[in-house]
């Protein structure tokens, strides 16, 4: 299906006049619906790039599939593809099954930097009250930063 849209996006100087020159090309990992709200376009690598960040790999076709379907079904954020990645049996696998590894592996992966003592006390502290959810945990980690 071939579809035409315009948008308006500005130049590198607004006072001066620039023209544009835009090929588009059907490209399958392109994850994009119109909804109530409007048009919406997923990053095309946003499911690899979390992937790499969070496992350290990339998706499996299986797996890239499903997580595109999820998306253009429940038309998530990134932050909500983010929380429910991190959440996914994997991560957690990947940490060993260990809380406190997972917690740590969860700030190190989006810090790029070691988790403090204080930061894996708190973030344990949340899943403890939680009841263990790993979901309600990340989601609430990925939306404070």
């Amino acid at each position: 299906m071939i579809s035409t849209s315009s948008l308006d996006i500005g130049g590198l100087n607004p006072t001066v006049p620039a023209t544009y020159s835009l090929r588009l090309y059907a490209n399958p990992n392109v994850v994009s619906y119109t909804s109530a709200y409007g048009a919406y376009s997923s990053n095309p690598n946003m499911i690899n790039d979390i992937f790499r960040q969070y496992l350290g790999r990339e998706p499996s076709i299986s797996e890239a599939q499903a997580w595109a379907q999820t998306i253009s079904n429940m038309h998530p954020s990134e932050k909500d593809v983010m929380a429910d990645i991190l959440a996914i049996p994997a991560f957690y696998d990947r940490a060993g099954n260990d809380e406190v590894l997972f917690i740590e592996q969860m700030i190190e992966s989006n810090t790029r930097s070691p988790a403090t003592y204080e930061q894996i006390q708190y973030w344990s502290a949340r899943l403890g009250f939680y009841g263990g959810n790993r979901l309600l945990l990340t989601r609430e980690y990925v939306y404070s930063f």
